[in-house]
């Protein structure tokens, strides 16, 4: 990609996230706020966030997503759940926790989902 290119898309990535959020209940917190740029397969590119770690929770209106990959201006993020719960345009919120799965002999023999839900124990 040209450096031009880059920063033209930069630059429609800021507006677009600006006019989104900017009705947005946290929008005074700009700065950890996201917009969904794509959504495909379960995997959504979030632009906006600059600040993630790998394996953080980002909470979006109605399901959670896990950080699998950083680009220079995206995030992709695997959704925790039904893979249409979030559509372009969604705006995704920083959670600052990490994904994590509870281990023990507590769940020794149960099938656990990937948000740590334990469906069947035996």
């Amino acid at each position: 990609m040209h450096k031009c290119e880059r920063w033209l898309r930069f630059e429609i990535l800021t507006t677009m996230r600006n006019t989104l959020i900017s009705d947005h209940p946290d929008s005074e917190r700009i700065d950890q706020i996201g917009v969904a740029v794509s959504s495909i397969d379960s995997v959504v590119k979030l632009s906006g966030l600059e600040e993630l770690f790998m394996g953080e929770l980002v909470n979006f209106p109605s399901v959670n997503g896990a950080v699998l990959n950083l680009e220079m201006l995206v995030a992709g993020v695997a959704i925790l759940g039904a893979d249409d719960a979030v559509k372009m345009g969604e705006v995704g919120t920083r959670s600052f926790d990490e994904v994590l799965l509870p281990v023990g002999i507590g769940v020794l023999g149960s099938v656990i989902d990937p948000i740590g839900r334990v469906y069947k124990q035996y």
